[in-house]
């Protein structure tokens, strides 16, 4: 039995019993594709047809909602029920006129919304174009805010002709990788000049600050700073001079047993290394490397010699066995 009731069609004004609650019209109209009286006008008044979707006519066409406050919104005054009255626009997009209740009306539809939220071409973009290349020196119209460089140099791999440090000293520059250039000094000769702008004064300072001429307690190389009381020319001389011996913290310094390297990221002491490259094989973890002057800094081959376990090991120690075999022989025992 056929829960739904009988209910007229809304094509044909014909009653007919629906198969689902959901149904609008008769089997027939249905078959035929039939939809109900005749296409309305858009609700915006523009006089157009509007389009079918989802079993009912539209309201609007696609975009003519926007013309009209919306009615859904609390405080908005529905299309036509009076209210604000629309006002005649411009679109900043297409230049055409249109109608709408919208104070803050800048465009006719969304198409042209979406026109303007575009990016421009590169050719169109200010600072994109009559860049120079820094390799070729030909003009060029950039795809990026950092490029430097033409496509052509970027795709062939050109840099062009070093330059010249502009210390003075005559030799070749290095490429900057991070700049896409040359670089304009040696690395390290920028110190040795001043700034042409300012006589006495180094591009960084930015003042009136005088550099003064110091000796590297360390390396002992001359060179340049703002400061009175320099020492050092580099980081990395300063930490060599406090390290060592010279270290504060230095209590007369601990020596190991034994030298460690490190190999795939795991530190593995020297002798067995030396070890496992002379008999062309990885030593096992019950091998033990004896070192014959039971010098553990000392890992020269002849030095060495291989205990197939630990237990041989110990027992060697233990009995003080004079006998000791070259480092030949014990490639032919293992």
């Amino acid at each position: 039995m056929n829960k739904y009731r009988r209910k007229p069609c809304s094509v044909c004004a014909t009653e007919y019993q629906p198969t689902t609650g959901s149904q609008w019209r008769c089997p027939d109209c249905a078959a035929a594709n039939l939809r109900p009286g005749p296409i309305p006008l858009c609700g915006c008044g523009c006089g157009e047809e509007v389009n079918w979707k989802k079993g009912k006519w539209n309201t609007y066409l696609a975009g003519h909602h926007l013309r009209l406050n919306n009615p859904r919104k609390k405080g908005s005054i529905p299309w036509n029920k009076g209210g604000t009255s629309a006002q005649d626009y411009v679109c900043l997009q297409c230049g055409d006129e249109f109608s709408s209740r919208d104070p803050k009306a800048k465009f006719c539809s969304p198409d042209c919304y979406h026109i303007s939220q575009r990016k421009p071409d590169w050719g169109d973009r200010p600072g994109f174009t009559g860049r120079t290349c820094s390799s070729c020196g030909k003009p060029y119209t950039a795809t990026s805010g950092p490029q430097k460089r033409c496509h052509d140099c970027i795709q062939s791999g050109y840099r062009g002709t070093p330059t010249k440090c502009k210390c003075g000293c005559g030799e070749d520059v290095n490429w900057s990788d991070r700049n896409k250039r040359w670089s304009d000094y040696v690395h390290g000769h920028h110190i040795r000049v001043k700034n042409p702008n300012a006589d006495g004064h180094v591009p960084w300072n930015k003042g009136n600050v005088t550099l003064y001429d110091f000796v590297c307690g360390e390396c002992r190389h001359p060179f340049r700073n703002k400061l009175k009381d320099a020492k050092f020319c580099s980081r990395k001389c300063y930490e060599t001079s406090i390290s060592g011996e010279n270290s504060h913290f230095w209590k007369g310094g601990v020596r190991t047993k034994y030298k460690f390297r490190r190999v795939k990221g795991k530190l593995t002491k020297i002798h067995r290394i030396v070890m496992a490259n002379y008999i062309e094989r990885p030593l096992t973890q019950l091998e033990v490397v004896h070192h014959i002057d039971e010098d553990g800094h000392n890992n020269n081959l002849p030095n060495l010699f291989l205990f197939h376990c630990d237990r041989c090991h110990q027992h060697h120690h233990r009995t003080k066995a004079p006998k000791y075999y070259s480092y030949g022989e014990v490639h032919s025992q293992v």
